[in-house]
């Protein structure tokens, strides 16, 4: 009788623990990199063209007056429960093309990224375009009833 008791005890806590782990999922998001891919570009000789048809198009692009930056962007989450999700790894790779050819190729890792201390400064945007509650309530007073 004791021999069963500590049987369905440890039966129960090994069955809690084997759920416990089926709650955890990893959540893969962004560019997939692949190591094979990156091998093949190469500072001052890969061009813009061959980047695109090796890696297709970046996260994100920024232009400067004299090169431009693209940047490669993935990481991946675990999420646990009703925890809050943690990143668990991220890659960033950037590359400088000036006069569309890559010239310098820099990787970061988590560790690096965590380094990075944003700024608090404002970015100052442009944008000529109407926002939305200018879209939603541009037509107010400007209906005429028609007879």
């Amino acid at each position: 009788m004791q021999k069963s008791n500590s049987l369905l005890k440890y039966s129960v806590v090994f069955l809690l623990l084997i759920s416990l782990t089926s709650c955890v999922t990893i959540i893969k998001r962004g560019y997939s990199l692949d190591e094979k891919d990156l091998a093949n570009i190469k500072d001052n000789v890969t061009t813009k063209e061959n980047l695109l048809k090796t890696l297709d198009y970046p996260t994100m692009v920024n232009v400067y007056p004299t090169k431009e930056l693209w940047i490669y962007y993935s990481y991946n989450v675990r999420k646990f429960l009703f925890l809050k999700p943690k990143i668990v790894e991220a890659k960033l790779i950037t590359f400088e093309l000036k006069k569309n050819t890559v010239i310098l190729t820099r990787r970061y890792d988590l560790e690096d990224m965590r380094k990075i201390k944003p700024s608090l400064a404002e970015t100052r945007i442009d944008n000529k375009e109407p926002g939305l509650i200018r879209d939603l309530f541009h037509n107010i007073g400007k209906v005429t009833p028609s007879i």
